[in-house]
């Protein structure tokens, strides 16, 4: 039972992740361009959601809000709006250069997830944060740096915060999930 609960979880997750790269990176058109784009969108949004859950998911389109719920969980997918979501847990500090693109979250039987896609920063900004959450407590467990730029990911307790670093794009894009300790 539990393999296939982390399974729908994985999904969920995996569907969350899709969505967002979809809807998000819908939004530098021209308006007429933009309907056309989000309507695509959502019809993709959907066939993957049913396929994905075997018709077992709910999907509930909103103006720039994206709800989608399974037996086993379910997340949301928040579009523009530059706001760091309320909910991130207090011991994650805010990174606050650049604008924010757009957020998503999940909820599944592990726990909450927060995935925020960050334009306009520096690399430079990337390692501050890093020493950042390290000085609050963060454990650093991998590291990559790549011609490309870098991937990080730091751990506390039964959570992780990783950081994508495309140097090119001068994007971060923050995943923030729960893990499990053996």
């Amino acid at each position: 039972m539990n393999i296939h609960r982390c399974g729908v979880a994985k999904s969920v997750g995996a569907i969350l992740v899709l969505a967002a790269g979809l809807v998000i990176g819908t939004g530098c058109k021209s308006k007429t361009a933009e309907e056309t784009a989000e309507q695509a969108a959502e019809k993709k949004l959907s066939d993957m959601v049913a396929q994905a859950t075997e018709g077992n998911a709910q999907v509930d389109l909103k103006s720039g809000r994206i709800d989608i719920k399974t037996p086993d969980g379910g997340g949301t997918i928040t579009l523009g709006g530059g706001v760091w979501p309320a909910d991130i847990p207090e011991e994650i500090s805010r990174f606050r250069p650049g604008s924010i693109r757009g957020t998503s979250n999940s909820e599944t039987p592990m726990g909450k997830s927060w995935i925020i896609v960050i334009d306009g920063v520096e690399a430079a900004d990337v390692d501050a944060y890093i020493e950042e959450l390290k000085n609050d407590g963060w454990t650093q467990a991998i590291a990559s740096d790549l011609p490309q730029g870098k991937f990080t990911q730091l751990q506390m307790e039964r959570r992780a915060v990783q950081l994508t670093y495309a140097a090119d794009e001068k994007t971060l894009t923050l995943t923030i999930l729960p893990i499990q300790i053996d």
